[in-house]
C-alpha cells in the first residue's frame, strides 16, 4: 500500500495535471517513529504561503522536495505515485547518465535511483547527500493515527 499525496492542480508546468506529487508506504507512514504530519501551524503561528500554506506534508527524514506544501489531495492505493515529479523530481543518477539517457533507457523509473529519504544511499548512485542540521522547527498538526487534530 502506498500513501500518495499531491499539491494543486496547473501549478507547474509538467504532467498529467500540472501538480507536484509523490508517495511513501504505508508502513512509512503509520511508523510512529517517523512522526508523518499534515502541518498547519509552524513555531506557534499559521503557516505562510511559502511554508505550504494552509497545510503541507512533514516526513521527517526525507528530502524537502518530498514534502508537499499547498497540499490538495492525500489518496490510499495499491501503487506508488505515478505523477510526473515523483519520478523525474529529486532524483540522482549516475553522472554518464544526462537526460536524454536516462529518458531512453528507462532510469527514472529504477528504484535505486530514488534519493527522497537521509536514510538509504541510492543504489545506482555513488554519491548520497549529507544531513544538514537546522533548528528544529515545531508543527502543530494532526497524527495519522488520531481521530482528532
Amino acid at each position: 500500500m502506498h500513501i500518495s499525496m499531491k499539491g494543486p492542480a496547473k501549478e507547474l508546468p509538467k504532467g498529467d495535471d500540472g501538480s507536484y506529487g509523490t508517495s511513501i508506504t504505508y508502513e512509512q507512514a503509520m511508523d510512529p517513529a517517523m512522526d508523518v504530519l499534515v502541518a498547519w501551524e509552524q513555531n506557534g503561528r499559521r503557516l505562510d504561503p511559502d511554508h505550504g500554506y494552509p497545510v503541507r506534508m512533514i516526513i521527517p527524514g526525507y528530502i524537502g522536495g518530498r514534502m508537499i506544501k499547498w497540499l490538495a489531495e492525500i489518496t490510499v492505493g495499491e501503487k506508488e505515485s505515478d505523477n510526473f515529479y515523483h519520478y523525474k523530481d529529486n532524483r540522482l543518477l549516475p553522472v554518464q547518465v544526462d537526460v536524454e539517457r536516462a529518458d531512453r533507457e528507462g532510469w527514472w523509473f529504477k528504484p535505486g535511483c530514488v534519493c527522497a529519504s537521509y536514510f538509504s544511499c541510492c543504489s545506482c548512485c555513488s554519491y548520497c547527500p549529507s544531513l544538514c542540521f537546522h533548528p528544529p522547527m515545531h508543527y502543530k498538526s494532526a497524527r495519522t493515527d488520531s481521530p482528532s487534530p
